[in-house]
């Protein structure tokens, strides 16, 4: 014989996971804005005041994750309506960050009634181009063969662009101008780039130039 009961539960929440998704690393130059998102708390304990709180979120070896927090940590609810908590994501590093928030009821701490699962990855902002490769059209001797391309901001705040060209300039003499000027972030989310060569003798050569942000970090179309 098999018996089962099924249980109204005292607590519901609006969602079992919250999912931030891949999110920038923050530089440490910059004011650090976590990343938000909000989960409805609902007593559903028939008629009863409820008090609940969240536990800090840990991984699954039983680390800490400190890059999530929950506010308000901890409360009392009365039976019906929803209260809003707030979960923020701050990633500190390129990795994944799975952790769960375990939930007590009526402070009893020793086990947890229902977990909130919580996941996100951090990802470190970098620049992304329209092509691969910029071909200059071959022109007579002396004259100027110029090509755009677009240089994509993928998370920077506010960025001035950097280039380094090559050192060779017998070699590979190339110029890049910005038609639109150097800075590139959230208010700019794209840049073009033109670049420019001439020569009074037969020439040809292959060269990267090379993008560099405030860390040093290079990015290049090729």
């Amino acid at each position: 014989r098999v018996k089962a009961y099924g249980l109204r539960p005292r607590l519901l929440l609006s969602t079992a996971v919250v999912d931030f998704g891949s999110r920038i690393v923050r530089s440490e130059r910059v004011k650090k804005i976590p990343y938000t998102m909000d989960v409805e708390v609902t007593n559903n304990d028939e008629g009863k005041e409820l008090s609940f709180e969240f536990g800090q979120p840990v991984a699954a070896d039983g680390t800490r994750v400190g890059a999530y927090t929950i506010e308000p940590q901890s409360g009392r609810l009365a039976p019906g309506p929803a209260g809003g908590r707030r979960v923020s994501y701050m990633p500190h590093a390129k990795r994944d960050d799975l952790a769960t928030a375990p939930i007590f009821l009526d402070g009893d701490d020793s086990k947890a009634y229902v977990s909130l699962e919580l996941a996100g990855s951090g990802r470190y902002p970098k620049l992304l181009f329209d092509r691969r490769e910029v071909t200059l059209q071959p022109v007579p001797l002396g004259m100027t063969a110029t090509a755009r391309f677009t240089v994509r901001n993928d998370g920077y705040d506010n960025l001035e662009l950097k280039c380094k060209l090559p050192a060779d300039t017998q070699r590979a003499p190339l110029e890049i101008s910005f038609p639109n000027g150097r800075m590139i972030g959230i208010a700019k989310e794209a840049l073009e780039v033109e670049v420019a060569f001439a020569s009074r003798k037969p020439l040809s050569f292959t060269a990267n130039v090379d993008f560099l942000d405030d860390d040093g970090n290079r990015f290049s179309p090729v």
